[in-house]
Order: structure tokens, then C-alpha cells, then sequence
């Protein structure tokens, strides 16, 4: 992508937020629907405890009102938990229970290949597990007290990083420089101008980049879309978002992508793709940056920088 300028974040004025109903803007459906079916066609998760989690379970669930994308962790929480047991869910012990969280916990419940769980997805199970234990038994009554079952604290993991391991400018300067794709380039000043969740940034398209020009400098404003769950009913909050330093990587990208003048095809796709519905995976976009890393002299870099897609943000 060439020398770039080291990139230097302004703080925009928080802007006007327009918020538009949408049925379900991330697939939230569809994911929902393809959880419950790797659940029901599983060879590892026993008949009992499919028809509990698909059948009452789940009514649960949506009886409490629970947001699309909260019944959709839950249920691909079990999905793994229920995998690793030999056991009745609803025939739990303290013992049980214990060895069920403690397995998630060091690995041993999730498929082999998938990242080193995170304090967060940590955090994710032991809710998991009370969700069931907690409130859906007692409410059943099917447990006069769940909390007999839980040993473990419920204390979340801390979001403040050290600040020895948060990016700096000069780092994603550097990250750009030796990065040699368009896309790449693009998706890292972008993730860090905008402070998007992946799944922010791999939702973009053509139409959310807009080129202008303000107090005669050029200025890209990317509309940036976040869900918001209201009264059970789930909305999108659109931002626009101002770009200074990611402008001449969005003209470069422009350039080298076929289906730019396409507002409806997805910003970041695989490389050489030609749909525009083609969108990159979670586990393509990390790939942008560990390549970029690897890519980058090392007395040029600092290791103690953390690089997972997060601490762009």
C-alpha cells in the first residue's frame, strides 16, 4: 500500500444518530436457525438434551424476551457444552457442573483449530450455564435453587487494557507499510478510524463510503451500523463516521476493486471475488492482520502489542 502517513485519530463530534427499523439487519434468523440445526443433526449431543434445548429450552428463552443475537449465544453455548456430556442437562450436580465449566475453561469443550478462548467468551459460558441452571430450572421448577449448583464467580473480565498493550499510531503505520493488498490496508485504517467491531466492518459496503470535501480538505464519511435490541424489537443506530486518514486508502481500493461503483456489494470480500454478497469470514479478516504482523520487520516491531481485532477499536 505504500509509505503511508502515520495515522493520527481525531475524536469526531458525536454525531446524530438516525435510527431505522430493520427486521433483522445481521442475519440474526438465519444464524439462529443454523444453530438449532447443528444442534438437532449432532452425532455428540444426546436425544434428552436435544429435545430440551430446541423444545422448552428455547420456548424460554423467547418467552423472556431475550434479543435474537442473546438466544442465539445461548444456544451455541449448549451446543458445545452439550457435546462434551454424558449426561442429562436437566440432571445436574454441583460435581457436574463444576468439571462442565472447568473443562470450557481450559479448552476442552470447543473444536479443536478455534482461537484461545478469551476472558470474554469465558465470562459468555459461565452465563450460559446459569441461564439454564439459574432461571430456566427454577422457573420450570425443576430446581428449588440453582445457586447450590454454581461455584464460580460471576465477576467480569476487566475491558481496561494495559496500556503496554494497546496499538499506538506509529504501530498500525507500520502494519500498513508492509501490508501489500488494497483490501487489507483499508480494513485496518478503517477498523481503527472508526472503532468498528468486526462484525461492523465486515457488514460494509460500497454504499456506506462517502468521498467529500470539507473546509477544502478531502474527507471520506463511512456510515458505520450498530444493532440495538428496544422492547424486544431489533433496530439498527446508523453513525456517519469522518475519515481524513483513511481517504487515499479508499481512493487505492476504489481502484483495484471491480464492484466499487456497486453500493450494494460488500466492502471486504476474498480476494479475486466477483460477488458482491461474497463477504470475507471472521477468521479472513484476523488473517489480514496476523500477515500484516508477520510481514513487518522484527526490530521494527513491538511484540508486546496486542493485535486481535478488539484492540483496534
Amino acid at each position: 500500500c505504500g509509505t503511508p502517513t502515520v495515522p493520527q485519530v481525531e475524536m469526531p463530534p458525536r454525531p446524530s444518530e438516525v435510527i431505522k427499523m430493520t427486521k433483522d439487519p445481521h442475519n440474526r434468523e438465519r444464524r439462529l436457525e443454523a444453530v438449532k440445526d447443528n444442534i438437532s443433526e449432532s452425532s455428540k449431543i444426546l436425544e434428552h438434551n436435544k429435545e430440551l434445548l430446541l423444545g422448552d429450552f428455547y420456548q424460554y428463552l423467547r418467552s423472556t424476551d431475550k434479543s435474537l443475537s442473546r438466544q442465539v449465544r445461548y444456544l451455541q453455548n449448549w451446543r458445545w457444552l452439550a457435546s462434551h456430556i454424558d449426561w442429562k442437562i436437566d440432571e445436574p450436580t454441583k460435581d457436574r457442573v463444576e468439571k462442565l465449566y472447568n473443562d470450557y475453561k481450559e479448552g476442552k469443550v470447543t473444536e479443536k483449530g478455534r482461537y484461545e478462548l478469551s476472558p470474554w467468551q469465558i465470562y459468555e459460558a459461565k452465563k450460559t450455564i446459569r441461564q439454564m441452571y439459574v432461571h430456566y430450572m427454577e422457573d420450570r421448577g425443576k430446581l428449588d435453587d440453582g445457586e447450590d449448583l454454581i461455584t464460580f464467580k460471576m465477576t467480569p473480565p476487566s475491558s481496561k487494557p494495559s496500556p503496554k498493550d494497546v496499538l499506538k499510531p506509529e504501530d498500525v503505520g507500520k502494519l500498513l507499510e508492509y501490508s501489500n493488498r488494497s483490501r487489507d490496508c483499508l480494513f485496518m485504517i478503517l477498523m481503527w478510524s472508526t472503532a468498528s467491531r468486526s462484525k461492523e466492518m465486515l457488514q460494509m459496503t460500497w454504499g456506506d463510503i462517502h468521498l467529500t470535501r470539507h473546509k477544502g480538505r478531502r474527507v471520506a464519511k463511512v456510515s458505520v451500523e450498530r444493532e440495538k435490541t428496544v422492547d424486544g424489537e431489533v433496530k439498527t443506530v446508523t453513525h456517519d463516521v469522518p475519515v481524513r486518514e483513511g481517504y487515499a486508502y479508499i481512493k487505492e481500493r476504489q481502484r483495484d476493486d471491480p464492484l466499487s461503483d456497486n453500493p450494494d456489494a460488500l466492502l471486504f470480500r476474498p480476494l479475486n471475488s466477483t460477488d458482491p454478497d461474497d463477504g470475507l469470514s471472521y477468521n479472513g479478516a484476523r488473517g489480514i492482520v496476523v500477515r500484516a504482523v508477520e510481514r513487518v520487520p522484527d526490530e521494527e516491531w513491538n511484540e508486546s502489542r496486542k493485535t486481535n481485532l478488539h484492540n483496534f477499536r
